[in-house]
């Protein structure tokens, strides 16, 4: 009986505490300081319920469309549409024009066709570094054929080594300006050890255009190159 009596003594006291501090909290003034009681505490889903994480955030700056992010060298070539709203649009790539010139090696030069003719009036060998089936089709006239695509291409140069001396002047052409054969077979006979090499930047295609001799079939491939060639005929 004891025992009976004092357990409910004690949960008359913790009911009594409970009250007083329930009015206590009910009528503080600090208004932040209060716990929600049960049944008033918002969804736990809910992203930041009670403003925590925005009041330590700094506020967001406003962004302002500005058309200074655009270089002033870039500015015909970003649409006016990204230059309005801000964007910085990247500009469009040009093509065209004039492509980077050639590095040659020692002994290398390019030369026009007025040049390339008074070479070959001279009786400069000529060597034509395109494939062999455009070699048949039409060539300078006495032309060795060269090309840089085909297995045989070093036999040939060992062959010209035995006939043609290191020294002697030598003038390779190709398909045209644009056409890079002519530069890969001076860079190997260059490093073969021919000092004094030529590239005909017209090529056989300026060659026809001003209505030189044009020999067709195998021609004389192994045969010095030269002769009289007016223009015209």
């Amino acid at each position: 009986m004891r025992i009976g009596s004092i357990l409910i003594e004690c949960a008359a006291i913790l009911g009594m505490a409970l009250l007083l501090a329930t009015a206590v909290h009910k009528f503080r003034s600090d208004k932040e300081q209060r716990i929600a009681f049960i049944g008033k505490y918002q969804n736990v889903y809910d992203s930041d319920p009670y403003g925590i994480r925005k009041a330590s955030e700094p506020p967001a700056l406003p962004v302002k469309p500005s058309s200074q992010s655009v270089s002033a060298g870039v500015v015909d070539s970003v649409p006016k549409e990204a230059v309005k709203n801000g964007v910085q649009a990247a500009p469009e790539q040009k093509t065209g024009g004039p492509s980077p010139k050639r590095k040659l090696l020692p002994g290398v030069r390019e030369i026009p066709a007025e040049e390339a003719i008074a070479e070959y009036q001279n009786g400069t060998p000529f060597l034509d570094a395109r494939r062999t089936r455009q070699y048949h089709e039409g060539h300078i006239p006495r032309a060795r054929p060269m090309s840089v695509w085909e297995a045989d291409v070093d036999q040939r140069v060992s062959a010209m080594l035995e006939e043609i001396a290191l020294e002697e002047r030598l003038v390779i052409y190709c398909a045209s300006g644009d056409c890079a054969d002519s530069h890969m077979l001076a860079e190997k006979l260059a490093v073969a050890g021919y000092k004094d090499l030529r590239i005909f930047l017209g090529g056989f295609p300026e060659w026809v255009k001003r209505g030189l001799e044009v020999e067709k079939g195998e021609g004389e491939g192994g045969a010095a190159a030269g002769g009289a060639v007016e223009e015209g005929k």
